[in-house]
């Protein structure tokens, strides 16, 4: 990094902390200022890639979900099926891992009725942005990786991809094309195991397997485990899957073992954990008292047609 090789992470989150590392270790370094280091998730940059030397414009994720789910909801409508609440995003993500991993649909005689309408969307959806001559950011690393083939894109000399632990097809079209370019591309830690390679797994502590009543009590029991062992020289990770559906449940919780003080409003501090989930804006609460108040309907006079009955001042 101080050489200024592109650091390319495998998230934002590890793009920050290798970014703070950095810079405490420049300041113990006695250094007053320095060079901000190249580092940003991998996602992050075959976007700018594409922003700088695409030949078409970018799809934004807010923009291609609304189409999907458009797409879909008009197709359902037509084949007189009711859409459960939650299926629109669930088939868009399953359209993200089908290009993702380079997946062709068979013919619909061998798919179910699930997979027939994926299969479906996925084509309307296709061609409704090939007419409208975008590329959305599933496609987006096979048409980076024909950018940098072509030699249409500068690409840094030096590259690290850091906190990759398995090869997805996207990676390897990427990391193919970069090579092929005649950029030097390392691996930090170490190279995720290819597809096929024989993975061998070195664990020495020992797992316990306990029984919980509910999501409460297993939530307890993790931020107690937690309390128990956080030394000021271990770091203890928890691996919570559904976070987003718990996570006012969990933050309540490790609050309340880890740092109990900040359970009342009135006291100001820090967290003795974070979690690695971002809060949806509209759950802030003055985000949400803002919506509803925008939510109410306007009223009209109690003489207007329909309108409330009451008192109206003049």
């Amino acid at each position: 990094m101080k050489k200024g090789v592109l650091v390319l992470t495998v998230n934002k989150r590890l793009s920050r902390h290798l970014l703070l590392q950095y810079e405490k270790e420049m300041v113990k370094a006695g250094c007053l200022a320095w060079e901000t280091p190249l580092i940003m998730p991998l996602s992050a940059w075959v976007e700018s890639l594409w922003s700088e030397y695409g030949d078409r414009p970018f799809f934004s994720d807010v923009r291609s979900f609304a189409l999907w789910a458009k797409l879909a909801e008009e197709d359902a409508r037509a084949s007189g099926l009711v859409m459960r609440k939650g299926i629109a995003a669930e088939s868009y993500e399953a359209r993200a891992i089908v290009k993702e991993y380079g997946i062709s649909l068979p013919d619909g005689i061998y798919l179910t009725e699930e997979a027939r309408f994926l299969k479906k969307w996925t084509l309307a959806y296709d061609r409704e942005l090939a007419s409208r001559g975008y590329v959305d950011r599933a496609s987006l690393a096979a048409e980076a990786a024909r950018l940098i083939h072509g030699k249409k894109a500068a690409i840094a000399p030096q590259i690290i991809l850091a906190g990759f632990d398995e090869y997805k097809p996207d990676l390897a079209l990427v990391l193919s094309a970069l090579k092929a370019a005649g950029s030097s591309v390392g691996f930090w830690p170490e190279e995720p195991p290819r597809p096929g390679d024989e993975i061998e797994v070195e664990f020495n502590g020992r797992v316990h397997i306990r029984p919980c009543v509910d999501e409460l009590e297993e939530v307890v029991d993790a931020a107690r485990w937690c309390r128990s062992v956080i030394r000021p020289d271990i770091r203890v990770a928890v691996i919570a899957p559904n976070l987003g559906r718990y996570r006012g449940l969990i933050e309540k919780e490790f609050r309340a073992e880890l740092t109990p003080s900040l359970v009342f409003p009135w006291e100001v501090g820090e967290d003795a954990f974070n979690i690695s989930l971002g809060e949806p804006l509209a759950d802030c609460p003055i985000i949400s008292a803002a919506l509803a108040v925008l939510s109410i309907p306007p009223l009209t006079p109690p003489h207007a047609k329909g309108g409330l009955g009451g008192v109206w001042p003049r």
